[in-house]
């Protein structure tokens, strides 16, 4: 067989065998690793559905996610897992939700534009002296997913989960078993395409705006939560608990 026809029958075997959901790993505790979790999560051979398990460390990026994944902090007796940093030189953007405009331009850490999105034992970290605002979880229009065992802690300007829906599609995103000092904002353009559960979360206000532990504003909410602290504002809701 000519070289050529090798090379049209492995391009052919590519196309009828398309890359399948597996595991991946980012940092220095497996070999093979991504070296940041941006370069995993944006990879063309990750595919949709994989796990993405992220090693113990300090990972200054800003991750942009916009295929369905699960992101997994690992954590050992000698570590307490992995911390995600604001990076520097981050993209930034603006809510859609004209409630959300006090907030001005942002730049999200963890930045969930598609999607369906599971974090875990993620802990994200910003002291941030200076603009712009800093958001450390964020789904954006379209984007669904669960926090699951994170920790969202800010001091300065910024928040720690913003989940918004601008789109008419349906979307879902579940907030549980996490910690936040920066507080929880949801909101929606066309009520009420955004369900939202928080559910067994400890959370404080937000360190900017310390007026609201949680803000929901034309979201489809379920609230079961715990706070030293519980100011929240709910609007055009359908259920509560």
């Amino acid at each position: 067989m000519s070289p050529k026809k090798i090379w049209l029958l492995a391009v052919l075997l590519v196309c009828a065998y398309p890359l399948s959901a597996t595991t991946y790993w980012v940092g220095t505790c497996h070999a093979g690793s991504f070296s940041t979790i941006n370069l995993a999560v944006n990879s063309p051979n990750v595919a949709a559905g994989s796990i993405i398990n992220i090693c113990p460390g300090t990972y200054q990026e800003q991750v942009i996610i916009s295929k369905s994944l699960s992101l997994h902090g690992l954590t050992t007796s000698q570590t307490s897992g992995a911390t995600v940093l604001p990076s520097p030189s981050a993209q930034t953007t603006k809510s859609q939700i004209g409630e959300f405009a006090f907030m001005g331009t942002f730049a999200p850490v963890i930045w969930v534009r598609a999607g369906t999105v599971e974090i875990q034992n993620l802990s994200v970290l910003a002291n941030i002296v200076s603009p712009p605002t800093v958001v450390e979880f964020y789904y954006a229009s379209g984007a669904s997913g669960t926090l699951n065992h994170v920790a969202a802690v800010v001091s300065g300007a910024a928040f720690g989960i913003l989940a918004e829906n601008a789109d008419l599609s349906q979307t879902s995103v579940t907030i549980e078993n996490s910690y936040t000092n920066g507080g929880i904002l949801a909101g929606t353009l066309e009520f009420p395409t955004l369900n939202l559960d928080i559910i067994g979360n400890q959370v404080f206000p937000s360190s900017p705006f310390s007026f609201y532990a949680i803000y929901l504003y034309g979201v489809n909410a379920t609230v079961k939560t715990r706070t030293r602290r519980w100011d929240l504002v709910l609007r055009q809701y359908q259920h509560l608990s």
